[in-house]
């Protein structure tokens, strides 16, 4: 019996580290902010020129949250906005190029070991490019997709440093203007960069923060949706505007994370990607324009009655347009960049499942394109979207 005493207090033991070693040192879930600064070099072609390799160094901001799907898995989402001094020229076109600054919305997925963390993050990326050439003057955005990967590691409760690397592909914009056909413009690039980042109020423990018998809201989701928009969009050329008033079908999905807390207080962020069939004409086929996708990376913060939740939400937008204006004199294949707000309801029906109406109102940035000897080219535009969704 003393024998089988001892192996039986050996085996817990031996149980008991096991299971201490399986913890992670670090709590990472939480909202956390942080800046951080690094190198960018990339790729941009276009016609009839040599490619060029803009690069320089950046600086910025971020914020996100991370939480814990397991002991030692994490899953997050990351936000950020750089400023920049990149650029190239080249003197034999001439051309001479700027990204001022670009920004990226991701998810991201990793492993905790300790206070270590390494990670995979995949998302939307967007840049605000300055074109000047012998022919033509432009300044307008540019999105496309961007994954890497990172390291992060903490060495206080609520402090942690970061290092990652970013690839980016910002696709092709392409506009044909009075004879000037065919320019499109692509870029790519490679970015290393280091950050610090503070997590607010320290690692938040994954508890169930509402009283028992009450819907927790606290968990990953993904959902589809779909819906209506309706909006305003011009195109101005010396000095007259073009109106239209566009609207069509939207539908697509979306993913994100909320934590509830302090019993009914929510927070969390959601992206989405959309498919839409939004067009707008002026005399006939004189003029059209149409948007056939958009999305957009939104925190949102609500306040929870049970299973009913009333939200506010804020965040980036952008849509991909294709517009034909004067019996195709002017032709422009690109996306606008700008931002998103609004408010909805979500409504919870099972643990697992939830329904959502809300309404978003999108506001992008001016398109702008000037060739020599011309007047300049502008476009803008502005959208509310009405969407029902499943959680």
């Amino acid at each position: 019996m003393k024998k089988s005493s001892y192996i039986l207090t050996a085996i817990f033991a031996a149980c008991v580290t096991t299971h201490a070693v399986a913890q992670p040192a670090y709590n990472w879930t939480g909202f956390y902010i942080g800046a951080h600064g690094g190198t960018l070099r990339g790729d941009y072609e276009l016609p009839a020129a040599a490619v060029q390799h803009p690069h320089g160094g950046y600086g910025g901001i971020q914020a996100g949250y991370w939480a814990h799907l397991s002991p030692n898995w994490v899953y997050g989402f990351e936000a950020d906005l750089s400023f920049a001094d990149i650029g190239s020229t080249d003197s034999a076109v001439p051309l001479t190029l700027q990204i001022d600054r670009f920004g990226t919305a991701r998810t991201r997925f990793g492993h905790a070991a300790g206070s270590w963390l390494f990670y995979a993050s995949a998302g939307v990326a967007w840049a605000k490019l300055s074109t000047d050439t012998a022919f033509f003057v432009s300044r307008q955005p540019l999105v496309g997709w961007t994954a890497g990967l990172g390291a992060e590691y903490a060495f206080a409760p609520n402090w942690s440093v970061k290092a990652e690397y970013l690839f980016a592909n910002l696709g092709s914009n392409t506009e044909s203007i009075l004879g000037f056909g065919g320019i499109t413009q692509d870029v790519t690039f490679g970015t290393f960069r280091v950050g610090l980042n503070h997590r607010l109020g320290g690692a938040m423990p994954v508890t169930n923060a509402t009283p028992r018998g009450r819907y927790n809201w606290t968990g990953a989701y993904i959902g589809v949706h779909g819906g209506y928009a309706t909006g305003e969009q011009s195109m101005t050329y010396l000095g007259v505007t073009v109106p239209f008033e566009p609207d069509g079908n939207v539908g697509g999905f979306q993913g994100g994370y909320s934590f509830q807390f302090a019993s009914n207080v929510v927070l969390g962020f959601e992206s989405d990607f959309s498919f839409a069939g939004i067009k707008g004409h002026f005399m006939g086929d004189c003029c059209t324009v149409q948007i056939k996708q958009f999305g957009t990376a939104r925190l949102r913060a609500g306040y929870a009655f049970d299973n009913f939740l009333l939200y506010a939400t804020g965040g980036l937008a952008w849509a991909k347009t294709e517009n034909d204006y004067l019996f195709s004199l002017f032709t422009t294949d690109r996306p606008f960049i700008g931002w998103a707000a609004g408010a909805g309801v979500e409504y919870a029906l099972t643990p697992k499942w939830s329904v959502k109406a809300e309404w978003l109102r999108l506001k992008f940035d001016d398109n702008r394109t000037e060739f020599v000897g011309l007047t300049p080219f502008n476009e803008r535009a502005e959208y509310d979207v009405y969407r029902v969704g499943l959680n």
